[in-house]
């Protein structure tokens, strides 16, 4: 189905006058990665070059050594990295974030901004949170164990709220330290680090006690995960209170995905989530990508929030109900690796089927195309004429009525 719409007639309207609100406090960005990304736009980045092109790259600035990592360890969450690998992982997290810094900074020069691109890069960098967290667990080796799905939950947890934040309150405010930043820089670090002095300094017992160094690094990052999480949350309730218990309300989405991890990790008698760790991540990452793009569509659209979707509650419940049964039977009642993967495949279809029809559709609809902006040898074609119906998603054109207005009262 390549004509669902994903937004309704009224959201339609809205995502044709509606305008970011948001501003960054962390001073890392301020005098450093900020006029860096600025730096870069104004002397290396092309006028052609559409910033969800430059958003799409630096996806695969993760993705490829996430892959090399995989590869090298036979899809294990331990196992023997090489050093070059893990600092090319470091230095290439940190090119990601570059790229997630010059994209705005390139739609505003070429005056390119829209919905769009908002919703690409928040759907990349949800997908990030699963790709970075993964390749991190393998480097400092926390193995096939709850030491690898901690990390992931403190990932997308604090994504979430800040979104989910953004939706209430309609901008995102980042304080002046936040993980889009100095987050993704400690990891960049972390991975060189590992690189430079071996990975054995993370399963040895150097800083506290007894306790392993990769174990004491997931406790001291909990902290700051959920007291960045618990910021959001007080955000919007001082300032929405009138709709803190409706807020509240949404984030049952998050809880019912975090709820389903944990009942199949510790209820599931073949250890589904220790024998195939990083496919079990990959699943449950695909859905909160799914989830993180609902949330910021309906952000975009002004549209109400559904954020318990029919397809991931099925495949929820499926997973669930399998493990009850199979736990109240005392043995699985179906090979649990072959049903982890086959409903990884449906989610990849489901996830990919989302994607593909919200381009679509907003393509369509702000008159846009998406990944080129050079058209009839011009930056940009401001012409009123409507090619909607004739364009290719594929590339970018923004025409007078793609143009933002400041959102109604």
């Amino acid at each position: 189905m390549l004509n669902y719409k994903y937004v309704s007639r009224e959201g339609e309207e809205s995502l044709k006058t509606y305008q970011y609100h948001g501003g960054d406090g962390s001073l890392l960005y301020k005098y450093l990665l900020g006029p860096f990304a600025q730096w870069l736009v104004d002397n290396v980045i092309p006028d052609w070059m559409a910033p969800n092109l430059l958003t799409l790259i630096g996806l695969f600035c993760t993705l490829i050594p996430h892959l090399l990592i995989a590869l090298q360890t036979n899809g294990q969450m331990y196992g023997h990295v090489s050093p070059w690998l893990a600092i090319l992982t470091g230095v290439f997290t940190f090119v990601y974030l570059n790229f997630d810094n010059i994209d705005g900074k390139q739609a505003r020069k070429t005056k390119s901004s829209s919905p769009l691109g908002l919703l690409f890069d928040h759907g990349c960098d949800a997908l990030n949170s699963t790709v970075i967290v993964t390749s991190l667990c393998t480097v400092l080796q926390a193995g096939n164990t709850e030491f690898s799905l901690i990390p992931f939950i403190m990932a997308i947890v604090p994504f979430y709220t800040a979104t989910w934040e953004e939706y209430y309150i309609n901008g995102l405010f980042l304080p002046a330290i936040h993980g889009a930043s100095e987050g993704v820089v400690l990891v960049s670090l972390l991975f060189i680090f590992s690189g430079l002095v071996g990975q054995e300094f993370w399963t040895s017992a150097t800083l506290y006690g007894n306790l392993p160094n990769n174990i004491l690094l997931v406790y001291v990052l909990a902290l700051a995960s959920f007291y960045s999480a618990a910021s959001n949350v007080v955000t919007v309730f001082m300032k929405k209170r009138d709709r803190f218990g409706h807020a509240v309300g949404n984030l049952s989405p998050l809880t019912f995905l975090v709820l389903t991890l944990t009942i199949v990790h510790f209820y599931s008698p073949a250890r589904i989530s220790e024998t195939h760790t990083r496919y079990f991540l990959y699943f449950f990452g695909l859905h909160f990508a799914k989830l993180a793009t609902h949330l910021q569509i309906a952000h975009v659209a002004t549209e109400e929030f559904r954020g318990l979707r029919r397809t991931s509650i099925f495949l929820y419940i499926v997973f669930i109900a399998h493990t009850a049964a199979s736990a109240i039977l005392g043995g699985s009642i179906f090979p649990e690796d072959q049903l982890l993967f086959v409903l990884l495949g449906l989610s990849v279809l489901v996830y990919a089927h989302l994607v593909v029809n919200v381009v679509i559709q907003f393509t369509n609809v702000l008159n846009i195309r998406a990944f080129c902006l050079k058209t009839n040898g011009s930056l940009i074609n401001f012409s009123q004429k409507n090619t909607a119906q004739n364009a290719s998603p594929f590339s970018y054109e923004l025409t007078e009525s793609s143009k933002f207005a400041p959102p109604p009262p």
